[in-house]
């Protein structure tokens, strides 16, 4: 059971099994059912989720919590650690006209490279909507499956 609970978003002792994780989780096997004290509980698999934190927004039971490494990452940066970050196009939107002095204060602090993390999304769009356009015609049975653990891509496609 080490990979379960071990990564940024874990389950908590509030957690009573009622699968509203599992059937809102854009990741099959991200989380696992497990008996603890004698009761159902959903625990996660960390070498599957993706960190999205949806299971966080859908949990009725504030069984779902996340562990905040800010401290860590000022720590890494101090000892001269090489940390780059790729920024969601949503900081810009959240931090306006304050993100280039945000980006310039990390960059001070040792942050190495700053990467736009909008260029994989539209690529992974464009990619997979190039694809289901150019399979269509196939047979049922030489189509790939696709399945992709990001909901933002998923309502883009």
């Amino acid at each position: 059971m080490g990979g379960y609970n071990s990564g940024v978003i874990f389950t908590n002792d509030n957690c009573i099994g009622c699968n509203r994780c599992i059937s809102n989780c854009s990741l099959m096997g991200a989380n696992v059912s497990i008996i603890k004290n004698g009761k159902a509980h959903m625990e996660i698999d960390s070498r599957k989720c993706n960190d999205c934190g949806r299971c966080i927004n859908i949990c009725v039971h504030h069984a779902r919590d996340f562990r905040d490494d800010t401290d860590a990452f000022f720590a890494d940066l101090k000892k001269g650690q090489k940390i780059s970050l790729i920024l969601d196009p949503t900081f810009y939107a959240i931090y306006g006209k304050k993100a280039p002095c945000i980006v310039g204060c990390l960059r001070k602090l040792g942050v190495e490279k700053i990467y736009d993390g909008a260029y994989g999304r539209e690529l992974c769009a464009y990619l997979t909507v190039k694809y289901l356009k150019e399979a269509k015609n196939l047979p049922v049975d030489q189509r790939a499956f696709i399945s992709n653990a990001c909901p933002a891509m998923i309502a883009v496609v």
